[in-house]
C-alpha cells in the first residue's frame, strides 16, 4: 500500500511538472507573438530544461523547435537550423511524427528563406509525406503551399499555381477565419501600451 501512495505522488508530481513545462512554452510563444524574442528564448529555455529534467522527450522536442523558430525570426539561421535539427532527430527517435513534421516544415522554411530551394523542397516533400500518412490536412495544405512558394521563387509559376490550388482545395481552414486571425494579430501589434494616467 505504501508503494502505491509513493507511486501516485511521483506520477502527480510529473504531471504537474509537465503542465508547468507546457505553460512555460505557452509563455514563450506569447512573447514570440509579441516580438519580445529575448523573453521568448528565456521561457523556451526554461521549458527545455524542465522537459529534460522530467524526461519528457516530446516536450523537449517542442521546446527545441520553438527555440529554432525564435532564432529564425531573429535572423540567426545557423542557430535556427541547429535547434530544428535537434528537434527533428529527437522526434524521429521517439517516433513522434507530428513533431517530426513540424521540424521538417520549419527547416524547409529556413532553407527557403536562404534561397536554398533544393534543400527547402526536400524538407517540404518529407513533411508532405508524413502529413498524408497521418491524414493531417492542415499540415498537408501547409506543405503544399510551401512547395508552391519554392516553385514560385524558382520561377516555375505553373507548378506554383498547381501546388497552391492543391493546398487550397484540401485546406480545412476557412479563409474568413484565417483573415480574422491575421487582422487580430496585426491589431495587437499596433495597440500602444497604456500609460499609468489612462
Amino acid at each position: 500500500m505504501q508503494f502505491a501512495v509513493i507511486h501516485d505522488r511521483k506520477q502527480n508530481s510529473k504531471t504537474a511538472q509537465t503542465q508547468e513545462a507546457q505553460a512555460l512554452g505557452n509563455l514563450g510563444n506569447a512573447y514570440y507573438g509579441a516580438d519580445l524574442y529575448v523573453k521568448a528564448i528565456a521561457f523556451h529555455q526554461k521549458r527545455l530544461a524542465l522537459s529534460r529534467k522530467i524526461k519528457d522527450q516530446a516536450g523537449e522536442a517542442k521546446a527545441l523547435s520553438d527555440l529554432g523558430i525564435v532564432y529564425q525570426a531573429l535572423g540567426d539561421a545557423k542557430k535556427a537550423i541547429d535547434y530544428q535539427q535537434q528537434a527533428l532527430t529527437l522526434a524521429q527517435q521517439i517516433k513522434e511524427q507530428s513533431l517530426e513534421s513540424f521540424a521538417l516544415g520549419n527547416l524547409g522554411i529556413i532553407y527557403q528563406n536562404q534561397g536554398n530551394y533544393p534543400k527547402a523542397s526536400d524538407y517540404h516533400q518529407q513533411r508532405l509525406a508524413i502529413a498524408r500518412q497521418l491524414k493531417d490536412l492542415r499540415s498537408e495544405a501547409e506543405a503544399l503551399a510551401n512547395l508552391g512558394g519554392v516553385a514560385y521563387f524558382q520561377g516555375d509559376y505553373n507548378k506554383a499555381i498547381a501546388l497552391y490550388e492543391q493546398g487550397w482545395k484540401i485546406s480545412n481552414i476557412p479563409l474568413e477565419v484565417e483573415g480574422q486571425f491575421n487582422a487580430l494579430r496585426l491589431r495587437q501589434k499596433t495597440i500602444a501600451p497604456l500609460t499609468p494616467d489612462e
